[in-house]
């Protein structure tokens, strides 16, 4: 029982709830934290929805998402996480094309999230790269607007309005069986909008 309590309490010096804190590095994404957002694509023809919950005490966020239409759910998934050695939040987004990407997050002065350097993978090894600004609007409210790398230019891809929920929403699909390419944009950038 003693070497358990002075376990907890070493961890609990080492490593503090991240959650919990004004002054966490995670703090600027804490208001998705709990809930759900959704915003409509195509007019209405597809749902984007996002939650976001707090892993292992407050030390990671995790936003597991679903693009539902008439097409196979399309499915994706983002851990955030601070990494002490490069003093960010960095984050890593898989989906259900098998694809992967890795960027990082920067806060402007004026509390812009800005998602950069998200270097999309798909299975078929293609990489494309993606950067991505979150501002919030109104409460209950946040927009996302993605840009794509082309060369040695930057051009719009898209800009989505996400709303809270009033429901939590089930996220579990029948996954997408598509090619190895995301969604137009897809990739941790885009807060992984499909």
């Amino acid at each position: 029982m003693r070497v358990t309590t002075t376990v907890a309490a070493l961890a609990a010096l080492l490593c503090p709830t991240l959650a919990g804190a004004a002054d966490s590095p995670l703090a600027p994404l804490a208001f998705l934290a709990g809930h759900c957002w959704t915003t409509d694509i195509d007019g209405g023809r597809e749902t984007d929805t996002h939650c976001y919950e707090w892993m292992h005490g407050g030390q990671q966020l995790r936003d597991r998402h679903v693009v539902r239409g008439d097409k196979p759910d399309y499915l994706g998934e983002t851990v955030y996480a601070w990494n002490g050695e490069r003093k960010r939040v960095e984050f890593r987004y898989w989906n259900s094309l098998g694809g992967q990407s890795d960027g990082y997050l920067e806060v402007a002065a004026d509390g812009t999230l800005k998602f950069l350097d998200d270097r999309y993978v798909g299975p078929d090894g293609v990489a494309y790269v993606f950067a991505s600004e979150m501002t919030r609007p109104a409460e209950g409210e946040y927009r996302i607007l993605t840009r794509y790398r082309e060369g040695d230019a930057w051009k719009d891809m898209w800009t989505r309005h996400f709303r809270r929920a009033a429901a939590v929403p089930a996220l579990t699909g029948s996954g997408h069986t598509g090619g190895g390419q995301p969604p137009p944009g897809g990739g941790a950038a885009t807060m992984h909008s499909g």
